[in-house]
């Protein structure tokens, strides 16, 4: 009798322990008390808003006074000329604010100088406008009766120049028909693709030799180097392939007055019309 009273016993204590357990809305498998933890407090919640709402006002602020103008501007990233250029196209944003001041607003400022290429802005905070630039490079000298001018690997005019300048550059002789301005991109499509193909022998040269200019016509594309050798590459189609089997003809030697490689299977080199590799 008495251990079935004290089985009795245990029973109910075990179940008074797991109705202790159990809490009202929560699961047993406890997913339900990590949910009630997870919910932020009325407090919390109100605290969130109230910053949400002071960062909003002093963005607004900012933008409308003089709390945080442009009183700096640094340029970095080009020649000194080009650097003073900017600095004065960009003169009429002081005084403007920081929070206002894009890189859209700072790139339509400088549309009119040619050399300028990218441009990157930084604000530092409370007065300075960091303006960072990528400048075109010239990677030829376009000609057209007396006048010259530099342009970019982007068919870009850069400026007006002495006929004499960089003598490194490749010559590119223009029809006097064709319209050049200072500032606009070369609408001509064949002076276009002469300057393309001044590009692309800017650094290397072909077969260590600096090209002197480049001739670009229907399905004719001529690089004549220093010494009057050329090399033809026929059309405007596959010019690294052509230029690689050139550079290989050239470093072999032997070769006379120019490389043709019109037609990139059969290669001729010299004045006799022979069939070279």
């Amino acid at each position: 009798m008495a251990t079935a009273d004290a089985r009795t016993r245990t029973r109910a204590t075990r179940a008074s322990s797991r109705t202790r357990r159990a809490r009202p809305g929560a699961s047993t498998g406890g997913t339900g008390f990590q949910l009630v933890r997870l919910i932020p407090s009325g407090r919390s919640l109100l605290i969130g808003f109230a910053l949400v709402g002071m960062a909003t006002a002093l963005y607004l602020v900012g933008r409308d006074t003089s709390l945080l103008a442009v009183h700096d501007i640094r340029v970095t990233g080009a020649s000194a000329r080009v650097e003073r250029q900017v600095e004065r196209a960009l003169q009429p944003l002081v005084g403007a604010s920081l929070l206002r001041v894009g890189t859209t607003d700072v790139a339509e400022r400088l549309v009119a100088i040619p050399d300028v290429e990218t441009v990157t802005i930084d604000r530092s905070f409370p007065h300075g406008l960091h303006v960072t630039l990528t400048t075109a490079r010239r990677v030829a000298v376009l000609r057209q009766g007396r006048a010259a001018y530099v342009v970019s690997e982007r068919a870009r005019i850069l400026a007006a120049a002495p006929r004499d300048i960089s003598p490194a550059l490749p010559r590119i002789w223009v029809p006097t028909a064709v319209e050049l301005s200072v500032g606009a991109t070369v609408g001509d499509p064949l002076t276009a693709a002469a300057v393309h193909a001044a590009t692309a022998v800017f650094r290397a040269g072909i077969g260590g030799l600096r090209v002197r200019s480049v001739q670009a016509g229907d399905d004719l594309l001529t690089y004549t180097l220093r010494d009057g050798f050329e090399v033809r590459l026929g059309s405007l189609q596959q010019v690294p392939l052509k230029l690689a089997i050139a550079r290989r003809i050239l470093a072999q030697g032997g070769v006379e007055r120019y490389v043709d490689v019109s037609v990139p299977e059969r290669p001729v080199a010299g004045t006799n019309s022979q069939v070279v590799g």
